[in-house]
């Protein structure tokens, strides 16, 4: 176990990225594996989207930010594994950083805390093996709750959360303030189900995030009978849809336009 840990923390020992908090050292006394890790002050992230005096705007920027961070773990073959709005503040100089590195717990294990399943992809709660398509996901899901403040998958159990995980698409269109409809098409792209059908790489998102950031777009409101495409329903491996086709860095998951 020692041996496992301490390999998974010299993988975060060279990771050297602004929203990200930096491991400082890894160490061994007595027997008992140590690390030590720079001390961020700050505000959990959903906090932070409550305080904003313009919260549409802010939580625009700072996913945007977050989505960078991503990309550049996976650039490194770093897969997270367990994000959530928990793993995430909002420093004093106002940037959003990632507080939660997952040492303590193998990216493949078991989910059981509600608060776990509500940030899990369909994939990892089947007990299959995850990759950088799993933290886009979750991405997805981040991104869809932070702007309206409520969970893109809400439940008040386990089993519960994960029917919404694996059967039913969230209804993105609602919330207020509602989201704008290019936003709504690039949450899908992330939210697909099976991960042959998602982004295959962050980069593409980082891009359209900065557009949307640029031009102001969380809103308007995507109307009650709005067109968009809807995504195939989600299944754990072995119950998921065939996939059709898979992203590269430049196209969208089939059936859903996002632009």
């Amino acid at each position: 176990m020692h041996l496992t840990l301490f390999r998974a923390a010299q993988a975060w020992l060279d990771v050297n990225h602004p929203n990200i908090a930096r491991l400082l050292e890894v160490g061994e006394h007595d027997g008992r594996l140590f690390v030590v890790q720079r001390y961020i002050e700050g505000t959990p992230l959903l906090e932070s989207v409550k305080r904003s005096q313009m919260p549409s705007v802010d939580a625009l920027a700072w996913m945007r930010d977050l989505a960078s961070a991503l990309a550049y773990l996976h650039r490194r073959g770093i897969v997270h594994g367990n994000l959530s709005p928990a793993a995430l503040i909002v420093d004093l100089a106002g940037r959003i950083c990632v507080v939660y590195l997952p040492l303590d717990r193998p990216v493949n294990g078991n989910v059981v805390d509600a608060d776990a399943v509500r940030y899990a992809s369909p994939e990892r709660l089947a007990g299959a093996s995850v990759g950088a398509g799993s933290d886009i996901f979750v991405f997805g899901a981040i991104l869809d709750e932070v702007p309206i403040g409520r969970p893109a998958f809400p439940g008040n159990d386990v089993p519960q959360i994960i029917r919404a995980i694996l059967d039913a698409p969230p209804e993105l269109s609602h919330g207020s303030p509602p989201l704008n409809a290019s936003l709504v098409r690039l949450i899908e792209g992330c939210l697909q189900g099976h991960p042959g059908q998602r982004y295959q790489d962050i980069d593409p998102v980082v891009k359209r995030l900065d557009v949307a950031q640029r031009a102001g777009r969380v809103g308007p409101a995507v109307r009650a009978g709005h067109p968009r495409a809807r995504a195939p329903a989600r299944r754990a491996p072995g119950g998921y849809r065939p996939s059709h086709g898979r992203m590269d860095g430049a196209t969208a998951p089939r059936g859903v336009s996002v632009g």
